[in-house]
């Protein structure tokens, strides 16, 4: 139980040390410990956030591990309205 608190308290850590870099756009980042290794799951728009979000997580202090699961994905701009009204039913635009 002791174990289960030091691996929430530790990615709460690494979750707060992620959201405070001005650099790092960390809303898809997901922080997950298992058997005391940090993972970081998720996407960031460059490599170069990928990067710093690795270098953050290992600054943590009681982190000696970190696995990088992160994809590097910009953010994709959507479908304007206007785009999405002109499409019919049966999918003729």
């Amino acid at each position: 139980m002791a174990r289960m608190s030091r691996e929430r308290d530790r990615a709460a850590r690494v979750r707060r040390a992620l959201k405070a870099c001005p650099d790092l756009d960390a809303t898809r980042i997901r922080v997950v410990i298992e058997d005391n290794v940090v993972h970081l799951r998720g996407a960031v728009r460059a490599h170069s956030a990928r990067v710093l979000a690795r270098a953050l997580a290992c600054d943590v202090d009681g982190v000696s591990r970190v696995v990088d699961e992160l994809v590097v994905a910009p953010v994709a701009t959507g479908w304007r309205r206007s785009t999405l009204s002109s499409i019919t039913k049966n999918g003729d635009v």
